[in-house]
């Protein structure tokens, strides 16, 4: 009775997931609702499958549809999709050949689902002369391991009813006495009927117990590695596609132009925050691509790189967004290098305290593929606090020619760490580890100790504890160097850990990583860009903005000048600290900081702008005109700045010109309750 219920139960949920689903695809235009249940069903993945129901138009699925296919083609560089082409001709096979004297289609049929899973057997057996046994068919697979099947295994399908429709046949579920014609024993007498085929095939007799050739089995006993081959089959074209892509495509699809929705490509990532000498926390990711698309012009292989950031609360409140653009141009000799690499960004960015999501959206302009990754950021507020920063391995130290004032990525104090996500490192390699511990008192400064553990599997390889000062002087900063030379080829776990003088741990974060048997590893070809002449003024510009979105404007005021006084020849240094004047109520400051941005000959909108609403705020009005007419004489007609002009005609008793700018304003957006108000108010 219980294992009655729990198929009940099953067979149930079973109906009801089969009655969304059928909902949902009977609710898709006819071509989209074939591809899903009949073209793609035991191809797609669920999260594929999730995506593809949340799409909205016909549009978006045709690039779905595209994207889909593109992340299953083993040669994305040829015009030829292999795998979309090899599919299509297993289902018209499957089709004409297990459908044709049945009324089930061939697609649908156990037959016809392992031919398009697993493509053509190496050997098909046939048992259809038998007059003890059901007819009955043996598919031999023998190929490269794939989605967890072994290298070598049988499939047999039987006529159950003897109607011609072949089904599945499990040694479990089954057992070798449903092969049996007439066979009368208990249903589970494995034993029995195991001996009764084997008087008439032997062969068959074992397969009927073990799928699996040479696996060691108890004569007349089903295996369960047969019956969870079976249940792996279904689920080997799922583990051969990298999904993530779904997700990418269903949040970008309304973000970025349309050649680049269905081009998403996968990267490795990682992000580490350092704070610098003067308390300034940085943010440094590494982005490196899977593959790299390039155009190759009069020997010179090119493209451009796209990268946009974005720093978000986590009430969605946008901090911080960038973009910036790596021109690629590479000769032979360079080209060579990196197709035997690949191709990475180091950059970095400061960042005030909080949590955030940083969001990074990366586009190959030339190729038009795009990858993405987020992460989570937190930084404390609280600089008393004891904290530990997670510790990054690298597998290189690069020292630099250039000045301490300059921005460099994973930059220590001994210079630039090269590092990857994978944690691969060669037996000839130094394991450089680096982290940062904040909130030290003086007790923990002279007498702590750092503790670096390694593990190999549970058991502990090699232990290092020294005083924290024998790492840094402050104990703020810690790179330590581990020869691997005498590591084996193995993972590893590193733990580290602080103790206090009492040999109490009160910090600690582990970290995995592993040493190659190989001679070499494809490390990756880096791209940065190194900001050097201006970076205190670049760092207190942008830790300026990010406090004035976050909604501090005081502290972002004061950053802000800071910057524009170190250079005040740069317009964005100018305009951020105009935003801030503006917010502060501060108009008259904002003139002579922008005045020598005018341009009439190449005007810049946010400098005009800034002006104007200085100027109407202070009410000088007709001033205010002259900048809001040339905003709409370069930059055409703009809600807000159409309001504006009618209101300065307004407060100068111009009424006729103050309806023709507010006319105009409602023709672009009618729904405007208080500009219809004072239009009304000046009817007369």
């Amino acid at each position: 009775m219980k294992n009655k219920l729990i198929i009940l139960l099953f067979f149930s949920f079973a109906l009801i997931l089969f009655a969304e689903s059928k909902k949902s695809t009977n609710e898709l235009p006819e071509r989209y609702g074939k591809w899903f249940k009949e073209e793609v069903v035991y191809i797609i993945t669920p999260k594929e499958k999730e995506v593809f129901f949340k799409l909205e138009s016909d549009r978006e699925r045709d690039i779905f549809i595209e994207a889909f296919w593109k992340q299953r083609d083993p040669t994305p560089g040829t015009p030829e999709n292999e795998f979309k082409k090899e599919h299509y001709r297993r289902i018209n096979y499957a089709n004409q050949m297990f459908g044709r004297a049945i009324a089930t289609p061939g697609w649908k049929t156990d037959r016809g689902r392992i031919y398009i899973i697993l493509g053509p057997p190496m050997n098909v057996q046939r048992f259809t002369s038998y007059t003890k046994i059901y007819p009955t068919e043996v598919w031999s697979y023998h190929q490269a391991p794939r989605g967890g099947l072994p290298p070598a295994f049988h499939i047999v399908f039987f006529d159950k009813k003897g109607l011609g429709e072949y089904v599945l046949y499990s040694p479990m579920n089954d057992g070798p006495q449903s092969l049996l014609i007439g066979y009368q024993s208990h249903p589970h007498d494995y034993f029995g009927a195991y001996q009764k085929l084997y008087d008439v095939n032997t062969f068959l007799a074992q397969i009927s117990i073990s799928l699996i050739p040479g696996e060691a089995v108890n004569p007349g006993q089903p295996t369960m590695a047969s019956d969870l081959l079976v249940q792996k089959i279904n689920k080997v074209p799922q583990k051969e596609v990298k999904d993530i892509y779904a997700d990418n495509f269903l949040k970008y699809k309304d973000i970025i132009e349309v050649e680049y929705t269905a081009n998403y490509i996968g990267n490795e990532n990682l992000v580490q925050i350092i704070t610098d000498h003067s308390g300034t926390t940085f943010v440094n990711y590494f982005i490196e691509l899977e593959k790299l698309s390039l155009n190759l012009y009069q020997d010179t292989y090119y493209t451009d790189i796209k990268v946009n950031g974005v720093l978000t609360t986590l009430s969605d409140q946008i901090i911080y967004q960038f973009e910036k653009i790596y021109s690629v141009k590479l000769n032979q000799e360079q080209f060579e290098i990196l197709r035997n690499s690949s191709f990475a960004i180091y950059d970095m960015f400061p960042l005030i305290p909080g949590t955030y999501k940083f969001s990074l959206l990366l586009k190959n302009t030339v190729s038009k593929e795009f990858t993405s990754f987020e992460k989570d950021i937190y930084i404390s507020e609280n600089k008393e606090q004891l904290l530990m920063t997670p510790p990054l391995l690298a597998y290189g130290l690069k020292q630099s020619s250039l000045s301490s004032s300059s921005l460099i990525p994973f930059q220590t104090n001994e210079g630039q760490l090269l590092c990857s996500p994978r944690n691969i490192f060669l037996k000839n390699d130094t394991l450089y580890v680096f982290f940062q511990i904040r909130g030290l008192n003086d007790n923990l400064k002279d007498k702590a100790k750092i503790n670096f553990t390694f593990f190999r599997g549970e058991e502990e390889f090699f232990t290092v504890s020294k005083k924290l000062t024998e790492y840094s002087e402050t104990g703020e900063n810690i790179l330590a160097g581990f020869s691997l030379k005498d590591f084996p080829s193995s993972d590893f776990k590193l733990v580290i850990s602080l103790s206090d003088p009492n040999n109490q741990q009160i910090l600690t974060w582990s970290k995995y990583f592993s040493v190659s048997p190989t001679m070499q590893i494809a490390r990756p070809q880096i791209f940065s860009k190194v900001i050097s002449s201006v970076k205190g003024a670049l760092v207190h510009y942008i830790k300026g903005i990010q406090y004035l979105n976050k909604g501090d404007v005081i502290e972002g005021s004061e950053l802000l000048e800071k910057a524009f006084h170190q250079n005040p020849r740069i317009i964005d240094f100018a305009l951020g600290l105009s935003r801030a004047n503006l917010l502060l109520k501060h108009f008259e400051k904002i003139e002579p900081i922008l005045l020598p941005f005018l341009d009439n000959s190449n005007p810049n909108y946010e400098v005009l702008n800034y002006l104007s609403e200085a100027k109407k705020n202070l009410s000088q009005y007709e001033e205010a005109i002259k900048f809001y007419k040339d905003i709409i004489s370069h930059f055409g007609l703009r809600l807000d700045t159409l309001n504006s002009l009618g209101y300065c005609y307004y407060r100068l008793g111009d009424y006729s010109e103050a309806r023709t700018a507010w006319k105009k304003s409602l023709e672009i957006n009618p729904n405007q309750r208080e500009i219809k108000k004072l239009l009304d108010s000046i009817k007369n």
